[in-house]
């Protein structure tokens, strides 16, 4: 019956105008929600700090903290994600000002896409992709 009820949410949706791209469709279709609702009424970041290793045996106090980026759903419809997690509190912080950035700017069903189907972290590693062209 769940199924039916997402199928005739998604129907809806679409003769009203709010499924303008497949990213929409794909959204609408698997959760019956509304692909248009902007992300950070649906999503919320938090910052999980737990204990690390111990870097010597001898000093205790000197512990390397593991970060953890967590993604939850205010609706309870996803587990809570965790998003990325680190050692280095630098890409921690660029994680969090780049995740809550996209979170203002999209709507659900383009932040679902472009951060949970197709997760891609590059932004963190510094790498970018350079194109040579060879002369010919």
């Amino acid at each position: 019956m769940a199924g039916f009820a997402k199928f005739l949410s998604t129907l809806l949706f679409l003769f009203t105008g709010h499924i303008t791209s497949m990213a929409d469709f794909k959204y609408a279709i698997t959760t019956g929600l509304d692909p248009k609702v902007p992300a950070q009424d649906r999503f919320t970041l938090a910052l999980k700090e737990e204990k690390g290793e111990l870097i010597s045996e001898d000093r205790p106090e000197l512990v390397v903290p593991l970060y953890k980026v967590i993604l939850r759903d205010k609706f309870g419809l996803r587990m809570d994600d965790v998003f990325y997690f680190s050692k280095d509190k630098k890409r921690i912080d660029t994680c969090l000002k780049k995740i809550s950035e996209e979170l203002q700017t999209r709507t659900v069903a383009q932040f679902t896409e472009m951060w949970i189907s197709n997760r891609n972290l590059d932004f963190l590693t510094g790498v970018e992709e350079r194109m040579e062209f060879s002369e010919g």
